[in-house]
């Protein structure tokens, strides 16, 4: 007959091992559950931030150049010249005229239904419907509006059945003093291309999307899950209320538990960012941009289901390893058991210290070849596993953080180079505008507007292939195609090239080393290099000398490489950050800036050579580039 006190140690010592794997198992697992669910909820959260802003500021930027269109059509001549006769006075030519000039207009844009009023809310010009001239829309708000500034509106148009954009601008008599309002074009435009943009379902998954809402809680973009949503689905979510209400974005900072208005406390998740139901009443995390000013807020939502259905699988996984975990603890503890007596003490504290969490359990090596030898050493190699399953853990949650951390910095990066970027690109622009219009009015003679729209045109293109040039550095996809050049040749072809471009009182030195000198470099980057530093030389000398000097060390395997000038020399504020990019200097006589990029590039192609470039001011005024190049490496 068996001992009842055996028999219970048999079962307890079973029990004891099967808790102590879950124990184990389930602290591994919650842990870890806890620490992926916070860093894909910060991830998610930035990415949905990242994009609704991103495409909010393009929206915004489209809307305010179709005004700068519409508002470029009311400052023509031929515009302002039907609102100073009465209509009776139009003349089929006059009318002609306008057509002429509205239908050319109308080709470039997705303008339609264009009408011209008068300040009397008369249409003097409708480009669709010739019978609505002479209706008078005194009490329309779009006309209102537009006679006190440019103005537009979102509303449904119920004749095309889609959603539009009506935009109204005033047309001032006095376009220079922007004085004496005579009337008002108004005109509509579909909102495709607010639509490609929503739609468009990079970075969202397969359940994400991207839409506005305007102040009446409507949507007016198309849905992913509904058709002919616009102004047919209300949103009247969290997002929506927080922005039209309270001027808020809505992502992480909603948090704080306590500073969620309390009707919405209930949906709150973690940290990283919320989860609340959306129009379909399904529950989403989101994001939104705030534009209460201009009337609306773009939303970014992905479904819940989808952003955890990676912690979903690692809970699946992590449930299977701890079930073959427990059922292999448990046979062997069955067998064991039974052999155990003295043993079993020592066994059952290490087993308390276990479950405690403390991995850090030394456990001496047993010679003994029985089932207590051989439990003792199972329970080693589980607490180095598990010790190791630990730190493994540890370190991808470690590597998780930094990845993330490096994502947002990228996401910011591009954020202010395309912010840069694209107010660079409208400073050529504004003044090759400036020459046509003053050739056109016969202010300026012809030749004049043409040489300032050539010069700024060139630059436009510069800083074009400039902007080109820093995005294949920055993505690593600048091409060098490297051979034997002689730099000192290159260094003459290049100086030879730019001097006339030196202005009156100011000449230009060289003193290079033997000819031969030989280098492994792409002799285009190298002539784009140069030109740069150079073409800067020029731009900031305007009286005396430009020296271009190069030596050889053949004891260090390179040659050097000094550009000095006599110019206003180089900020101090400007100095340590001087090869960022869109970093400028200004002649200190107000002249013109560059591109801000020159300097940027010379030192990435110097760097790409195995090269280094330097710059400082020289003592007696100026300043000096130095540009070091090694040589022979093809050796």
């Amino acid at each position: 007959m068996n001992n009842p006190f055996s028999q219970s140690l048999k079962t307890t010592l079973v029990i004891l091992f099967v808790t102590i794997s879950i124990v184990s198992i389930v602290i591994l697992a919650v842990s870890s559950f806890n620490i992926a669910q916070s860093s894909l909820r910060e991830r998610i959260d930035a990415q949905l931030q990242n994009e609704a802003k991103y495409r909010s500021e393009i929206i915004k930027n489209i809307w305010n150049m179709k005004i700068e269109q519409l508002t470029f059509l009311a400052s023509t001549e031929s515009i302002r010249t039907i609102f100073n006769k009465p209509m009776s006075d139009n003349t089929s030519v006059e009318s002609q005229t306008i057509t002429k000039v509205t239908s050319s207009f109308l080709k470039g844009t997705d303008f339609y239904d264009l009408m011209i009023i008068n300040k009397d809310g008369r249409i003097l010009y409708a480009n669709n419907i010739e019978s609505t001239i002479g209706e008078d829309l005194s009490s329309d708000n779009n006309f209102k509006n537009g006679m006190r500034e440019s103005f537009y509106s979102l509303t449904k148009d119920h004749d095309a059945g889609k959603a539009v954009m009506v935009i109204s601008v005033p047309v001032f008599n006095n376009i220079e003093n922007h004085s004496d309002v005579i009337g008002v074009i108004q005109a509509k435009r579909d909102l495709t291309l607010e639509n490609k943009i929503t739609t468009d379902r990079t970075n969202l998954g397969k359940s994400g999307e991207t839409y506005l809402v305007n102040q009446d809680m409507y949507m007016i973009t198309e849905s992913r899950f509904i058709q002919n949503a616009p102004f047919n689905v209300k949103v009247n979510t969290l997002p929506v209320k927080e922005c039209f209400e309270r001027g808020l974005d809505f992502s992480s900072v909603f948090t704080n538990y306590r500073a969620i208005p309390q009707e919405f406390r209930q949906p709150v998740e973690g940290k990283g960012g919320i989860v609340y139901p959306d129009y379909r009443e399904i529950p989403v995390f989101g994001a939104s941009h705030c534009e209460n000013s201009t009337g609306f807020v773009l939303l970014a939502e992905m479904d819940e289901s989808e952003i955890y259905a990676p912690i979903t699988q690692l809970r699946d996984q992590y449930v299977i390893i701890g079930a073959v975990i427990v059922f292999a603890v448990g046979i062997v503890s069955f067998f064991v058991s039974s052999s155990i007596s003295k043993p079993i003490v020592k066994l059952t504290n290490i087993a308390e210290r276990i479950s405690k969490g403390d991995l850090r359990i030394h456990i001496e090596e047993t010679n003994t070849k029985n089932e207590v030898g051989r439990l003792s050493q199972s329970f080693k190699t589980m607490i180095f596993n598990l010790g190791e399953l630990v730190r493994q853990v540890q370190d991808l949650n470690h590597q998780l953080k930094i990845t993330n951390k490096e994502l947002k910095m990228r996401d910011k990066m591009k954020d202010e180079f395309i912010s840069i970027a694209s107010h660079e690109l409208k400073n050529p622009v504004q003044p090759i505008l400036g020459f046509a219009y003053l050739a056109k009015k016969g202010k300026i003679p012809h030749d004049e507007a043409w040489d300032g729209v050539l010069e700024h045109a060139r630059r436009l293109k510069r800083l074009a292939t400039d902007i080109l040039d820093v995005s294949k550095i920055e993505g690593g996809s600048l091409n060098y195609k490297m051979e034997k050049i002689r730099i000192n040749q290159v260094i003459k072809e290049v100086t030879d090239s730019l001097r006339v471009n030196l202005q009156k009182g100011v000449s230009m030195e060289t003193n290079l080393d033997r000819p031969a000198i030989e280098i492994l470099a792409d002799k285009e980057r190298i002539i784009q290099m140069l030109g740069n530093i150079i073409e800067n030389a020029i731009k900031f000398t305007k009286q005396g000398t430009i020296k271009i000097s190069s030596q050889e060390h053949p004891d260090l395997n390179k040659i050097e490489i000094i550009i000095s000038d006599t110019g206003g020399g180089i900020d101090s504020n400007i100095l340590p950050k001087l090869f960022g990019k869109f970093v400028t200097m200004s002649v200190k006589e107000g002249m013109e800036h560059g591109t801000g990029l020159g300097l940027f590039i010379a030192k990435e192609i110097a760097t790409a050579h195995r090269g280094e470039i330097h710059a400082y001011n020289n003592n007696e005024g100026g300043s000096t580039f130095k540009v070091t190049l090694p040589i022979n490496l093809y050796k």
